[in-house]
């Protein structure tokens, strides 16, 4: 599911998107999601197994090329 409809159906309230964000072709960017304070993002490992599925089909439906990736209980980046 994505997260357009996640909230439509009022599941999440928010999503951060960027202002000012640059879609030029093969563009490399570096995108990071940050839990807010000390709270942990990631709290049981299927939240970890939820997070690469998601990836891998966010990658696959946008043709992204995923270089590298690491995910900690309170950051997610993704190259």
């Amino acid at each position: 599911m994505d997260y357009d409809e996640l909230i439509r159906q009022g599941k999440t309230k928010k999503l951060f998107r960027a202002k000012r964000k640059l879609t030029l072709p093969n563009l490399v960017s570096h995108i990071t999601q940050r839990a807010a304070g000390k709270e942990p993002l990631f709290l049981e490992d299927s939240d970890y197994l939820f997070m690469l599925a998601n990836m891998k089909d966010v990658a696959k439906k946008r043709s992204l090329d995923i270089y590298a990736f690491c995910l900690m209980p309170n950051i997610f980046i993704c190259l």
